[in-house]
């Protein structure tokens, strides 16, 4: 041990060193001789403490405090490279932005919590004979402080730059040329892709079941090949991340129709984390939901309630690329640019109240005319169909989008979709359909006020029961309303496309409450409620 006395340090002329300048050595040890005051704990490795009546304390040798101190510091800044070379890429495979990190998992961009990270961390942290007596929290929370800012990219862009025309897959990137080809090329974490859809390409796989199925599922229409083309191109449009083509699609069908086994498989494609499968109701009804739909791909509401009135201001936003605001609990808003392509499933239309051409032209009806028996329906056929054909499915998906593509982006619906957007319009606001060349007078539209629920119909398919055929020239349609009073009826006139409907009314009074009656009173009691008059 070394005492230090402070008057030591008192020069005299005779001292012959005193004019030399103090040597570089000298001056550190001084510096880790007599630390801030906050410090005055020293640092031992070694040996018994030696007591002093100094007024700097007792303290360890300077050399061997030298030799401790920026050890410590070397540690931290070395424990920072040997993480990142051992499980990051060297860096390349870590980022911090958005106050979040992430890491490149070999195929994708995932978030990294701060427990991971710090598990990663503890695994390559120093013996405690190396650290110089501090606990591992310590150094492990300090490592992710160095990380934070040796990783810093500043704010993520990635919610609202335009993303690259890539399809991530299992075996590599599916870049989309401009005539809708796709190149398969390894996977980049320059890409900044945030997913990667659990199918491996291959374009010589095939899916015999899948076509059958499709066959089966639209063969009841008048062009089953058409529908099944719109199915390809659907899917291929949501398995692409933009959207250039403002829709709003909707699966009609009675039930028992297959509309949920292909909804399922098209989140299968994408992946259950990247689909908000929610009642479109709650896109309304909770201000939080709005935000809930950054980093999704589909929309999806597989069974929309009877009597569900829908956010049309918020399905014509999400409809197309937009930049939005969303307002998570207990956290700051962020904007976003919203991909979520809406997804509806209904047995019966919903009430829709804007009537606006700008609403209908959004929409794109698939009708499910085909209802499947007990005997006929097969519960594991989708399962199947995923476990040894996504490689084809995926190829079905991929031809959709490149006539897609080759159309401008454009979805061009055929006579029989035109047909189903037709009568589900009908069914949905009670009026025909908008003309786009025909002056909308702003404001609401004139029509008599039914409550929701006391309209009811009875029909076995969306588009059969309400088009007029040759074979059934005069559908009839079965509706029951509730008069607003006694004795008032109301006439209704249903028109679907070009078909007339002529519709036989029921008409209920209002049922009537019953008057009041007072309680029989007393002469005593009389009085009181009368005052100034007697009772006898």
């Amino acid at each position: 041990m070394v005492t230090i006395d402070t008057s030591a340090h008192k020069r005299t002329s005779s001292d012959s060193r005193a004019d030399q300048p103090i040597p570089i050595q000298q001056k550190r040890d001084r510096v880790l001789i007599f630390p801030k005051p906050k410090a005055r704990r020293p640092v031992q490795t070694h040996g018994p403490r030696s007591k002093s009546n100094n007024a700097v304390g007792t303290i360890t040798d300077a050399e061997t405090v030298e030799h401790v101190a920026p050890a410590v510091v070397h540690d931290a800044v070395s424990l920072v490279r040997i993480v990142l070379d051992a499980a990051y890429g060297g860096g390349a495979h870590l980022a911090y932005a958005g106050g979040a990190f992430r890491h490149f998992d070999r195929t994708h961009w995932k978030p990294l919590s701060k427990e991971k990270l710090g598990r990663s961390i503890l695994n390559h942290l120093p013996s405690a004979a190396n650290r110089g007596g501090r606990q591992a929290r310590t150094i492990i929370q300090e490592t992710v402080d160095l990380l934070k800012m040796h990783r810093a990219t500043g704010p993520d862009r990635a919610r609202l730059d335009d993303p690259l025309p890539i399809i991530n897959v299992g075996n590599g990137e599916l870049w989309i040329g401009v005539d809708g080809s796709v190149e398969l090329r390894p996977h980049d974490p320059a890409s900044g892709l945030r997913y990667c859809l659990d199918v491996l390409y291959d374009p010589k796989a095939g899916c015999p079941l899948y076509d059958r199925a499709l066959t089966e599922i639209f063969g009841a229409s008048s062009d089953p090949a058409a529908l099944v083309g719109h199915w390809h191109e659907l899917m291929g449009y949501a398995a692409q991340p933009t959207r250039p083509d403002a829709r709003i699609f909707v699966g009609w069908g009675a039930g028992n129709d297959g509309k949920s086994a292909l909804a399922g498989l098209l989140t299968r494609l994408l992946g259950r984390d990247r689909v908000a499968a929610m009642p479109v109701g709650k896109l309304a009804g909770n201000p939080f939901m709005l935000g809930h739909l950054a980093d999704k791909a589909l929309f999806l509401d597989d069974d929309v309630a009877v009597g569900t009135v829908l956010p049309d201001g918020i399905l014509k936003t999400i409809s197309e690329d937009k930049v939005v605001t969303g307002e998570p609990k207990h956290r700051d808003a962020f904007e976003f640019q919203v991909r979520a392509l809406p997804l509806l499933l209904c047995n019966t239309a919903p009430h829709l109240l804007d009537t606006s051409y700008g609403f209908y032209r959004r929409l794109f009806v698939l009708p499910c005319d085909r209802r499947f028996t007990g005997a006929e329906a097969d519960r594991t056929l989708f399962p199947r169909i995923w476990e040894v054909e996504r490689s084809g499915v995926l190829n079905r998906a991929l031809a959709g989008l490149r006539r897609l593509v080759q159309r401008g982006w454009k979805f061009e619906p055929s006579e029989v979709v035109k047909q189903a957007t037709a009568a589900w319009w009908a069914e949905a606001t009670g009026l025909p359909s908008p003309n786009p060349v025909a002056h909308h007078v702003p404001g609401p539209v004139k029509r008599r006020r039914v409550a929701p629920a006391s309209v009811s119909h009875t029909r076995q398919s969306p588009v059969g029961d309400l088009n007029a055929t040759k074979a059934n020239p005069s559908p009839n349609v079965n509706i029951r309303v509730v008069a607003l009073g006694a004795g008032r009826g109301c006439t209704v006139h249903v028109q679907v496309g070009a078909a007339e409907i002529e519709v036989s009314l029921t008409a209920s009074p209002a049922p009537r409450a019953l008057p009041r009656q007072e309680p029989l009173r007393g002469p005593l009691e009389r009085s009181q409620q009368r005052p100034g008059r007697s009772s006898w």
